[in-house]
C-alpha cells in the first residue's frame, strides 16, 4: 500500500476545511455573545427576551442538524455546507438590521439552521471520512475555527458596534464568512476517494508497544466501535449525560455577556474576555483531543470536567469589580467549556457505535442536546429575572457537571475496550 495515499497534504487541507466550517458557521454564532449587549440596548430587550431569543436560535440549530445527514445524502455534505453558510450570512446581516423583537426571531431562525447544517455536524463527519489514525487531534483541532473566530474578532466586533452601529459589525463579520465559503466550496471534498487517497493512516502497520506498557496504559484505537452494542437502558443514560452537557453548554458561558453586564462590568471588557476564552479554546480542545489519543478518555474526560466545575464556580464569585474571578473562570472555561459538546461528542460517538451507525448516532446526540437547550435556557433566564443575576445559574451548573462525567466514564467501562495496541496518537 502507498503510504502517500493515506498520507498526503491533502488530509491537512481537509482539516482547514473543517476548521473554516466552525470558523464561519459556529463562530458567526458564536459572535452574538459579543453583541447582544449592544443588542439589547438598542431594542430593549429584558433577560428573558435574551433567553428566547437563544432558544429560537438552538430550535433552529436543532432542526438543522435532524435533517442534516438526510441533506448531505441528498446533494452532498459540500454543497449542504454551502446552504449552512448562506443562512449563517443571512442570519448576522439581520441580527444587524433587526429593530423589533419578531426581526431578531427571524435572524435567530437562520442564524442558528445555518450553524446545524455548516457548522460541527458536517465538520465531524468531514473528519471521520478522511481520518483513520490521529482521529481525537484532528477533532480537536478542527473545532478551534469558533474560537480562532471569537479571539480575533470577538473585542474588535464589540468595538466597532459600539463606534458605527450593529449593522456595521455583522455587515465586516458576514464579508469573511462570506470569503470562508468561496474557500470551502474550492477546497473541499466529500470522499478521500475523490482525490484517489485512503483516509489518513488507513491499513498502514502499527509500531510495535512494549506488551507490558502497553497492558498499563495502551487506550483502544480511536473510533474502532464498542465491543457490544449500547443496550437500551445505556442509551438512556448517555442520554442523561447529553442533557447535562446540554445544560452547562447552553446556560454557561453563552451567558456570560449579558451576565458580567448586568452586574456592570464593561461589555467591551465583556467582549475581551471572550476573546481570551477564544484563545483559550485554542489550547484546551486539540489538547482534549491529544490527551485521549494517546491516553484515553478517562484522564481526558476527568481533567476537562474538573476544570469546568471550577470555572461555573468562579463565574458566580463575580461581583461587578473583582477581575481575578472573571479572569480565572474564563481560562478555565476557555479551555474545557465547550469541549464535551464541540468535540467529546464526536469522539465519544465514534467509539461507542460503529462506522456505519456514526453520522445518526450523532445526529442523534447532537439533536437532543439541542432539544434539552430548548427547555434550559428559558428557564435559565427566568432564573436570571428572579434572582437578579445569572450568579444561582452557574453555581447549579458547576454541581450539575459532575454527572455527565460519572456516566460517560461508566459507559466507557462497560463498552470500550482498553486492552488493544495503541494506533490512534502514531
Amino acid at each position: 500500500m502507498e503510504k502517500s495515499k493515506s498520507r498526503s497534504h491533502y488530509h491537512w487541507v481537509i482539516l482547514g476545511c473543517g476548521i473554516l466550517l466552525h470558523f464561519c458557521c459556529a463562530g458567526s454564532s458564536n459572535l452574538l455573545g459579543s453583541a447582544m449587549p449592544f443588542i439589547r440596548e438598542k431594542v430593549g430587550l429584558n433577560y428573558s427576551q435574551v433567553s428566547f431569543l437563544q432558544t429560537t436560535r438552538s430550535t433552529a440549530f436543532m432542526l438543522g442538524t435532524m435533517i442534516s445527514v438526510k441533506l448531505y445524502e441528498k446533494i452532498t455534505l459540500r454543497l449542504g455546507c454551502m446552504v449552512g453558510f448562506a443562512l449563517a450570512i443571512i442570519g448576522g446581516l439581520l441580527y444587524g438590521w433587526g429593530s423589533n423583537f419578531p426581526s431578531l426571531m427571524i435572524a435567530a431562525i437562520c442564524m442558528g439552521a445555518g450553524n446545524g447544517i455548516g457548522g460541527a455536524m458536517p465538520a465531524a463527519l468531514l473528519i471521520r471520512r478522511w481520518f483513520d489514525k490521529k482521529l481525537g487531534f484532528a477533532q480537536g483541532l478542527c473545532t478551534v475555527g469558533s474560537s480562532i473566530t471569537t479571539m480575533i474578532f470577538a473585542a474588535p466586533f464589540a468595538m466597532l458596534i459600539r463606534a458605527n452601529g450593529v449593522f456595521f459589525g455583522y455587515q465586516m463579520v458576514e464579508i469573511i464568512v462570506a470569503v470562508g465559503a468561496i474557500l470551502f466550496f474550492i477546497l473541499a471534498r466529500n470522499f478521500p476517494e475523490e482525490k484517489g487517497l485512503l483516509r489518513y493512516g488507513e491499513g498502514e502497520e502499527d509500531d510495535p508497544v512494549d506488551e507490558g506498557k502497553a497492558k498499563k496504559k495502551a487506550p483502544r484505537k480511536k473510533g474502532a466501535g464498542p465491543v457490544k452494542q449500547l443496550s437500551a437502558v445505556d442509551k438512556t443514560w448517555l442520554y442523561t449525560a447529553v442533557a447535562g452537557i446540554s445544560i452547562m453548554t447552553m446556560c454557561g458561558w453563552n451567558f456570560f455577556g449579558v451576565a458580567a453586564t448586568g452586574l456592570g462590568y464593561d461589555p467591551v471588557f465583556a467582549a475581551a474576555m471572550s476573546s481570551l476564552f477564544g484563545v483559550m479554546g485554542l489550547i484546551g480542545r486539540p489538547l482534549y483531543g491529544v490527551i485521549s489519543d494517546r491516553f484515553g478518555n478517562t484522564p481526558a474526560n476527568c481533567a476537562c470536567f474538573a476544570f469546568i466545575v471550577v470555572g461555573h464556580v468562579l463565574l458566580s464569585m463575580m461581583d461587578g469589580s473583582a477581575m481575578f474571578y472573571v479572569y480565572a473562570a474564563t481560562v478555565t472555561l476557555g479551555l474545557t467549556a465547550m469541549t464535551p459538546n464541540q468535540v467529546g461528542y464526536s469522539l465519544w460517538a465514534a467509539d461507542l457505535t460503529s462506522e456505519e451507525n456514526y453520522p445518526k448516532f450523532l445526529k442523534n446526540m447532537r439533536t437532543f442536546s439541542s432539544l434539552v437547550g430548548l427547555f434550559a435556557m428559558p428557564v435559565a433566564g427566568v432564573a436570571a429575572d428572579y434572582f437578579g443575576s445569572y450568579k444561582p445559574v452557574f453555581l447549579f451548573i458547576a454541581v450539575l457537571s459532575v454527572f455527565p462525567l460519572i456516566i460517560v466514564q461508566f459507559l466507557y467501562r462497560r463498552y470500550v475496550s482498553t486492552n488493544e495496541t495503541k494506533t490512534a496518537a502514531l
